[in-house]
């Protein structure tokens, strides 16, 4: 399916923001998802080949284990 042809995604909605993640090796990309997860909500990854990965960050609610959280 070339690019054009894809369906369009929705835009994300206000406050969030849709990531791609690339990264060289799994210690790499759980480094980094460990330091997003310290500051924002975010979903759990999808994973692809290539070492890529998507997410959804919500920046409106802190993450659980956030101490303004509780």
């Amino acid at each position: 399916m070339t690019r054009s042809s894809r369906p369009e995604r929705p835009a994300p909605l206000p406050g969030t923001a849709n990531l791609r993640l690339v990264t060289g090796d799994p210690q790499t990309e759980e480094k980094v998802l460990n330091v997003l997860r310290a500051y924002f909500t975010i979903t759990e990854p999808t994973h692809y080949s290539g070492g890529r990965a998507y997410l959804q960050l919500d920046t409106r609610t802190p993450p659980p284990e956030h101490p303004e959280a509780h």
